[in-house]
């Protein structure tokens, strides 16, 4: 096989021609590919406004060939997005040793749009190289590029990572004389170890013994002594109770009985008090007195709860079924007020109930007729048509339909079919704005609605200066409207 070797210098007789990619063999066995150090070296950005990235300032190197960028960050724009599917494209330095290029550059790795996308695959063969700085993802139809649509790879030593160097020595001679002198080491210090703690145990065993002998004397001479003494006082207490005599169990029951009812009686002393003055039915003792009394309220509050209804139940608190009432007031109020009558929860639950009979439900119609008498007088009359309604009207309509003696007899004059409509103050006829008027010959009679309510409507007649009206009876037609 031939053999190499180089770099030499050239003489006149033998020069030596070496071409960049011997160079390039050289420095692929001293360094790996990748990117000199970390931080921003060659970093991919991007300004978040457009569909560019960036490359930062930095060196890298490729089988041998150095790349770098310097005099501001280098810039490099992405085809547009797919309107259906996200793509992922590759930011890659390029070692390209085609006689057409012979170049590193920086370049978009296009990827394919896809439900699940994944990373275009770098070219790695004899004229191609790719490492990659950063995956971006292009997301669907959006035209411009943020930071955390990059993911950086500079790090990941599959497809680039930081440069290092290739050589490196043998310490296999080195371990294993560390190795000899550690197991060396390691028999010595076990040794010293094993000789120190005997000696220390030893030594230790002996000082418990010695401690342990005398104070286990000295306590027991203690325990002694005190035994003694206690067992003295014990059979001199004893001998004065026999000589006294002891209470008999007739005496001792009675004493505990009365001291018993004595503390019974005391009620101020627990703070009890006369139980006497208990507004409970049951007074005997305090436990009865408080059962009454929780029966009383536990049944009061499912009488309240029945009567409220759901949500209440007999488990509530009285504070809660008070939220509920107050709950259904505010509703209640409000509910009037959106049917025009005035009403605020504050209000008493009678108060609200009182006014739901003043809720318009809509137009209110009654009609009827009868008869009135006119009796004599100087030529205004007043007359009450009675009517019977249940609801208060707001406008009433009269059909009158009678003649009317006036003049002493002489005259009679027509009031057949005036129609007096009065609604909310205001009268409508056909010829004036306040009356109604029949006419014969020179003589005039004006009829007109003064008021109205659910019993009665007031009606007005007037004959006009030196007629009287002498007598008569009017027949009338009502409509009442609410």
């Amino acid at each position: 096989m031939p053999e190499y070797s180089r770099f030499f210098d050239s003489t006149p007789d033998d020069e030596r021609y070496y071409s960049a990619d011997e160079f390039a063999e050289y420095f692929r066995r001293l360094l790996t590919n990748g990117i000199f150090n970390g931080g921003t070296n060659l970093q991919v950005g991007c300004d978040g406004n457009n569909i560019m990235t960036y490359v930062n300032e930095g060196f890298a190197w490729i089988e041998g060939y150095m790349y770098k960028i310097e005099g501001g960050p280098f810039y490099l724009t992405h085809d547009l997005p797919d309107t259906q599917y996200d793509r992922i494209d590759r930011i890659v330095l390029r070692l390209d040793k085609s006689l057409e290029v012979r170049a590193i550059n920086a370049k978009v790795l296009k990827g394919t749009p896809a439900a699940n996308p994944v990373p275009p695959a770098l070219t790695r063969n004899d004229n191609v190289y790719e490492i990659s700085l950063a995956q971006i993802r292009i997301l669907k139809g959006k035209s411009y590029i943020e930071g955390f649509q990059i993911t950086d790879e500079r790090l990941d030593a599959s497809v680039c990572g930081l440069v290092n160097s290739l050589i490196q020595a043998d310490t296999t001679e080195i371990f294993n004389q560390f190795q000899a002198w550690y197991n060396s080491k390691t028999a010595q210090y076990q040794n010293d170890w094993n000789n120190w703690y005997t000696a220390k145990i030893q030594a230790l065993q002996a000082q418990w013994d010695s401690w342990f002998n005398t104070n286990t004397t000295n306590y027991n001479n203690s325990w002694n002594t005190w035994f003694n003494t206690t067992q003295n006082q014990w059979n001199s207490w004893f001998s004065n109770v026999q000589n006294t005599g002891f209470e008999t169990p007739s005496g001792a029951q009675a004493k505990v009985a009365a001291a018993i009812a004595a503390h019974s009686a005391d009620t101020a002393a627990h703070g009890i008090g006369n139980k006497s003055t208990l507004l409970t039915t049951n007074k005997n003792t305090i436990v009865e007195a408080i059962n009454e009394l929780f029966t009383f309220a536990n049944d009061g509050k499912t009488s309240i709860a029945s009567v409220i209804g759901s949500p209440a139940t007999s488990g509530d608190t009285f504070a809660t079924l008070a939220n509920h009432i107050q709950n259904a007031k505010n509703t209640m109020a409000t509910n009037l007020t959106n049917k025009g009558t005035s009403a605020n929860g504050t209000e008493t639950l009678q108060s609200l109930a009182n006014k739901i009979a003043n809720v318009n439900t809509g137009k209110q119609v009654a009609y009827g007729n009868t008869n009135v008498t006119i009796p004599s007088n100087s030529g205004l009359v007043s007359l009450t048509v009675p009517i019977s309604v249940s609801f208060t009207p707001k406008e009433v309509i009269l059909l009158l339909n009678s003649w009317i003696t006036t003049n002493g007899g002489v005259d009679e004059v027509s009031l057949i079919r005036p129609l007096l409509h009065k609604g909310d103050g205001v009268y409508l006829d056909n010829f004036e704005t306040t009356v109604q008027a029949a006419k014969y010959g020179n003589i005039a009679l004006s009829a007109y609605i003064s008021s109205f309510n659910q019993t009665s409507i007031t009606l007005g007649i007037q004959s006009n200066a030196g007629h009287q009206i002498i007598t008569g009876s009017l027949q009338c037609y009502w409509l009442a409207i609410g």
